[in-house]
């Protein structure tokens, strides 16, 4: 297999007259379209729309929530569920800073964190 991509690798590279191409152009036409890396294995989901989920098992989780603060907001699996089957958003902290009047002030905000849709 290896041998079969550096024969690859090299017959690209001829066919590219690298004298004309850059390597910008010729790091693109080496990319595979359609392939996906397994990011996570695990024994389940609770995916609530596109950039909010939890995947869990073997031991490790891994949870991405799109504008939410995980570190202010304790997000348990009940909540996704709740949240999932009740159709009413989770409201979650949000903290920041920002200049006011020439002054540094923090901030914090209640917003709809996760939504079911």
């Amino acid at each position: 297999m290896m041998d079969t991509k550096l024969h690859m690798k090299s017959a690209m590279a001829h066919s590219l007259n690298m004298d004309i191409c850059c390597k910008d152009v010729f790091q693109f036409h080496k990319r595979t379209s359609g392939l996906f890396k397994v990011e996570f294995q695990g024994t389940g989901i609770i995916a609530l729309n596109a950039k909010a989920y939890d995947c869990f098992g073997n031991g490790n989780s891994k949870t991405s929530f799109k504008g939410v603060m995980k570190h202010i907001n304790d997000i348990p699996k009940q909540k996704l569920m709740s949240t999932l089957f009740s159709k009413c958003p989770f409201y979650g902290v949000y903290r920041g800073i920002m200049i006011k009047n020439n002054q540094l002030v923090s901030y914090s905000q209640i917003k709809s964190g996760l939504s079911y849709f």
